[in-house]
This record gives structure tokens, sequence and C-alpha cells, in this order.
């Protein structure tokens, strides 16, 4: 799925204001997966981060390679690539483990290469744990 950002908006999240500096207007972004009413989706820092749907519109809604996770009663947990499918997939790459990082990183370079730079630029320092640098110089 293909979207394009409408106007700048502020949102809030966890009762805090926050505003969509990483997201450029009229710009199209790789929706990732939907979860809840939010799109998750590669920032214009590489960042694999949910903003509100209503930030923006749908140029393409086409989800072929996409698959749905439901829990036990039902409830969709995930619709989005199934590379991204684990419950809590996300959580854990923001966590630096190791097999997530690999898996943002080689989906984005796919879809992006100079994000993908961008992102190991500006998330992985030089500061990163030493696993998280060895995960980088592999995929170079």
């Amino acid at each position: 799925m293909i979207v394009k950002k409408n106007e700048y908006s502020n949102f809030k999240l966890d009762g805090f204001e926050q505003n969509a500096v990483f997201l450029t207007e009229g710009k199209e972004y790789l929706v990732l997966a939907i979860e809840g009413s939010d799109f998750r989706l590669f920032d214009d820092i590489g960042e694999p981060v949910l903003y509100p749907s209503s930030f923006f519109e749908i140029v393409d809604c086409s989800c072929d390679d996409w698959v749905k996770i439901t829990d036990e009663d039902g409830e969709i947990i995930h619709y989005g690539y199934k590379e991204f499918s684990d419950r809590y997939f996300f959580e854990d790459f923001f966590d630096d483990k190791e097999e997530n990082v690999k898996s943002v990183l080689n989906f984005l370079k796919k879809y992006d290469k100079k994000l993908a730079q961008k992102l190991i630029d500006v998330r992985f320092s030089a500061n990163s744990a030493k696993n998280i640098v060895n995960i980088i110089k592999e995929l170079k």
C-alpha cells in the first residue's frame, strides 16, 4: 500500500503533543502494516514508525504481499508484510534485537538504499551495541 502525506498535522502520543517532523507533505510512503487505525511506515529517516492514518491519502491500495494475523479471539493483530508479522516485531526492533534489525535493514535496502543508509547513520551510530555494528557491516 502506498500513501501520500496530507498537510502537516500534530497528534497526541501517550498524552503528549507530537508532530510529524520526519514526514514530508506530498511525499509518498510505503505502508509496512496497519495497526489499529494507524499506518506503520518508514519515515524520512528510515524509522518504521506508526502515524495516524488520517495524515495520509491512499495512492495505491494493493496489498498482495500482506498477511493477516489474528489472535485467539479473531482480533487482527497484524495486517501487513509477512516479514514483520510477529506480534512484537517492531518492539524488538527498537530494542535492537539482531534478527529484527537485520529484517528491517534488508527490507529497507530493497525499497530504498539511500533511506537504509540514513537509518544506519541516524539510529545506529558508532555508539551502538557491538552486535548492531557487526550486522551493519554484514549488510554493506
